[in-house]
């Protein structure tokens, strides 16, 4: 790759980081705008129930919970957020995350905490969280002393028949036997001790008691936010001691180092920088995926001919008009590579014609079929600033247009738009046929066939000839003509035309065997040296001047015959009376054979007023 096309790629690449890194900026901005808008407009609550661990309470058996941490996580996981979410159709995840525990081990305290967005839903939320562990803990704990009472009393009754077996024997007080009935009976008498103590401890207590009911408390966004994702965390439940030093250490735990911040700059720089990695990875992608010509070099390797001219990109409004520069700004860059093009299809010519051709100096007619691959690449700006130029050079040049169904070449060339008329165009020395027929709803095939008997009608007649015909890959239009052309010129658009769509119109031309000049490359720009050299000319006292005419045209009309020199000026556009028979007499109830054939005479009498063909030159 060269260096000033290595530069183009590197600056696309960077235009686009550019733009996404702009977008990410502006998209923080944006979002933290909408977050602060959202929070004042929206009021959360929050509201805590306060519960004391009664330890005295405990029995001596103990209970089926002894933690104060441990009771907490039951607010949060287990059967009691279940409860409350059967109870209330609600998610149990959900709940879970806006529910948070605060064991103070020092202090013997659980603070249960609820957030919300409505006052009265979050305080009961809260009243249902602790109402509902403090009955959980409690029937917890009836169930431990029921099942601890239903044990001793089935022991006690085991080990009392166990003794019965025993005393309905008759053995010796020192033997075995007897040593195995006293330690039935010790037994017995310690299951009977665990009886009298749980009777005599009784139901067990409540182990937690409601300290301080909870209340409302506003909050905003923020606050509600760094609850909720530190219950989706699972940081949600939090033990500390009444002897920590640092309240600071729960405020940590309570907002995270992962929360989204919400002030403009930081939401900013973030937005910033995920708009880098955006960037990067676009840009990659789009270098990947871009299937389209930039430079010179893209051209030659994807149609595999060689580019004839690189023709500069068109200002905003030079596109929005349909102005031939070469004939307007003759000393442009822009006439200068159309220039470049039309020295190429010269030398291209002496090149081909061969010698037993070119006798006495006479040199045949030379067909240009200009084309592109797809529509919109500039193949009709390319035929009016070619004719233009080879006027320029006193070639005696007609203009057919063979986009019957898209014409667009009278926007550039002016002209009459009457059909079967060889009309003089706005620029000197150059004819135009905009219409070889005059059935508006033409057959393609018909169309075609005229266009080949005008071009083999005006070979002869005139220097060159040049088609304006339809994309190459979206008719069948231009393939019809290959057989009446002499060279093919191909008209590519800098990021418009793509590799694929060059390759398969370089294939349609080889199975063809036509012979291409090579590419027009438009909108492609040159090197800053090219544009510093053509500044002056552009911008200075030459800028905008037309090319004047010579003021003699004596040496620019061809004599007639018969007029000893003197020339007899002729309509270029005189009418033409319909024949309703053709070439072969036969009648053609159309009239397209007498089209041509009338047409054929318009071509003869309109090449006398034009600049003399090489043969009459010599």
């Amino acid at each position: 790759m060269e260096p000033v096309q290595y530069l183009r790629t590197i600056r696309r690449r960077w235009q686009i980081i550019a733009v996404c890194v702009l977008l990410g900026l502006v998209i923080g901005y944006v979002s933290s705008i909408g977050a602060k808008q959202k929070e004042d407009q929206t009021t959360y609550w929050r509201a805590t129930y306060t519960l004391y661990y009664d330890a005295g309470a405990v029995g001596e058996k103990g209970g089926a919970f002894t933690s104060l941490s441990q009771m907490g996580l039951l607010a949060t996981t287990g059967d009691v957020p279940a409860k409350i979410a059967q109870a209330n159709g609600l998610d149990v995840n959900s709940l879970s995350a806006r529910v948070q525990t605060v064991t103070n081990t020092g202090l013997a305290t659980l603070k249960i905490t609820a957030t919300g967005q409505d006052g009265a839903e979050t305080v009961a939320l809260a009243t249902q969280v602790g109402d509902t562990l403090i009955q959980y803990i409690s029937d917890k704990n009836q169930s431990v002393y029921d099942q601890q009472t239903s044990d001793a009393l089935k022991r006690m009754d085991n080990l009392k028949a166990q003794i019965a077996i025993y005393d309905g024997l008759k053995f010796d007080p020192n033997s075995l036997l007897a040593q195995e009935r006293d330690a039935l009976a010790n037994q017995y008498r310690l299951a009977y001790e665990t009886v009298q103590s749980l009777a005599g401890q009784g139901p067990p207590k409540q182990i937690l008691l409601p300290l301080e009911k909870p209340e409302a408390i506003p909050i905003n966004g923020s606050e509600f936010t760094k609850f909720v994702r530190a219950g989706a965390l699972g940081t949600n439940n939090i033990t500390i001691n009444a002897n920590d030093k640092s309240v600071a250490a729960l405020d940590s735990t309570l907002n995270p180092k992962s929360k989204i911040p919400t002030g403009p700059v930081p939401r900013s720089l973030i937005g910033g920088f995920l708009g880098l990695l955006v960037g990067l990875a676009a840009a990659f992608i789009v270098e990947r995926l871009d299937d389209r010509l930039r430079s010179k070099e893209d051209a030659e390797l994807a149609f595999d001919l060689p580019v004839l001219c690189e023709v500069p990109p068109l200002s905003r409004g030079q596109r929005a008009e349909t102005e031939v520069l070469s004939h307007t700004h003759p000393m442009s860059r822009t006439a200068e590579a159309y220039r470049s093009l039309r020295s190429s299809l010269v030398f291209l010519r002496q090149t081909l014609t061969p010698a037993d051709e070119a006798t006495d100096g006479e040199q045949s007619t030379q067909v240009i079929l200009v084309t592109s691959a797809g529509p919109g690449e500039g193949k009709t700006t390319t035929v009016a600033n070619l004719a233009t130029l080879f006027a320029e050079a006193e070639q005696s040049v007609l203009v057919i247009n063979c986009d019957f169904r898209r014409p667009r070449l009278q926007r550039f060339l002016g002209g009459s738009a009457e059909p079967r008329k060889v009309v003089q165009s706005n620029i000197p020395g150059v004819l135009m046929v905009n219409n070889v027929l005059s059935n508006p709803n033409p057959n393609p095939a018909e169309v075609a066939a005229a266009q080949r008997q005008v071009i083999e009608t005006a070979r002869g007649m005139f220097d060159v000839i040049i088609l304006d015909t339809a994309p190459l890959l979206s008719t069948n239009d231009a393939t019809e003509l290959m057989g009446s052309t002499d060279v093919v010129v191909l008209v590519a658009h800098a990021g418009k035309t793509t590799k694929l769509a060059a390759a398969r119109a370089t294939e349609v031309l080889q199975r063809l065997e036509a012979t291409v000049a090579g590419v027009a490359l438009l909108a492609t720009r040159d090197v800053p040296s090219a544009q510093y050299y053509y500044y002056a000319t552009e911008h200075g006292t030459d800028a905008g001047r037309p090319r004047t005419e010579p003021e003699s045209i004596d040496l620019l009309i061809r004599p007639e015959p018969g007029t000893n020199g003197k020339h007899t000026p002729t309509d270029p556009s005189p009418t033409i009376t319909p024949s309703p028979t053709g070439p072969t007499g036969a009648t053609d109830p159309d009239h397209s054979h007498a089209d041509v054939a009338q047409l054929d005479d318009e071509i003869r009498s309109s090449s006398g007023s034009l600049a003399p063909t090489s043969r009459q030159r010599e």
